[in-house]
């Protein structure tokens, strides 16, 4: 084997193994949660934002589907994204996923006891009859603004993102900020201001943008999220009043006690504690993956230099 094949086969191997790694910037999110990773083929892909509303003013975070083990409770009205759904004997659940600070929390919760919040499906569910696709005026007017608002829905008062509009650095760095202002379709509003769906912008997805009036913040709010009607606490039973009865059936241990399972009472308060989970399945990945790229470089120098000694 000459030198130079070995090289080649070095740099075939390096990029093998770091393939992964681009691989993960680019799949879709999924939760890193043991049960959803046992019943992936099983799972829905969903991703969309709903209010806690459960029995008595709040909700309780399963580990799993159907399962009688608390990870931690939150309050009703509280914005919950469920990323993938999975049927339970006929009861649809959903995994929810907070990033505490130093990792991700995941659970289980039933979609029966969750609000759909107000977004831009919503919205075009509501108003797509009214959207259109050719839009007549230029796109570059929009570079002349100090700044672009990325809206959430048209009118809804609440934006996503704030663009600074600065010189580009050439030619195609501008073309492709105009490729992705190019909005898929317009919307009317009562004002005859017109409004750009955008799909993607620097990695901003789904948002709304006024063609007329793109740097304005201060647009009235003509279409608020409808106000939503969530369960009141049962103020005849405290939940945090213990019971004189034993929990029947594989009761969880209190939480904060037992450091293989992800309690959490409060996530606030209790980012940092010693007793909940430090990292996340994403991250060991990656550590993994770069491991086994550093060893793999090793060997391989390895090779390569018992080789040549035995050619020399």
């Amino acid at each position: 084997m000459t030198k130079r094949c070995i090289l080649y086969t070095l740099v075939v191997l390096l990029l093998s193994a770091a393939c992964p790694i681009v691989a993960l910037a680019d799949v879709i999110f999924e939760p890193p949660d043991s049960f959803y990773e046992r019943h992936r083929s099983e799972c829905e892909h969903l991703n969309r934002s709903f209010h806690a509303n459960g029995r008595g003013g709040y909700l309780k975070v399963m580990q799993e589907p159907g399962s009688n083990r608390e990870v931690w409770e939150v309050e009703n009205g509280e914005l919950l994204l469920v990323s993938y759904t999975y049927d339970h004997r006929g009861e649809t659940w959903g995994v929810v996923t907070v990033y505490n600070g130093v990792g991700w929390d995941t659970g289980w919760v039933p979609m029966g006891d969750l609000i759909l919040a107000y977004d831009f499906i919503t919205f075009e569910e509501e108003h797509g009859g009214e959207f259109y696709r050719s839009y007549s005026g230029d796109l570059r007017a929009l570079f002349d603004a100090d700044k672009i608002i990325f809206w959430t829905w048209p009118g809804s008062g609440g934006y996503v993102t704030v663009y600074d509009n600065t010189p580009f650095d050439d030619e195609q760095q501008e073309q492709m900020v105009l490729s992705w202002l190019t909005p898929v379709y317009i919307y009317k509003d009562g004002e005859g201001r017109e409004w750009g769906f955008i799909t993607y912008f620097y990695a901003i997805k789904n948002t709304w943008i006024c063609l007329d009036d793109p740097g304005n913040q201060d647009i009235p709010v003509f279409n608020p999220a409808p106000v939503t009607e969530l369960r009141q606490e049962d103020t005849g039973n405290d939940r945090d009043e213990p019971s004189d009865l034993p929990d029947p059936g594989d009761a969880a241990p209190p939480r904060g006690n037992d450091d293989s399972q992800t309690a959490q009472p409060d996530r606030q308060q209790n980012a940092g504690d010693a007793g909940r989970p430090q990292g996340n399945v994403a991250t060991i990945v990656l550590i993994g993956i770069i491991v086994a790229v550093v060893a793999l470089a090793v060997i391989t120098a390895l090779i390569i230099r018992i080789v040549m000694k035995k050619r020399n």
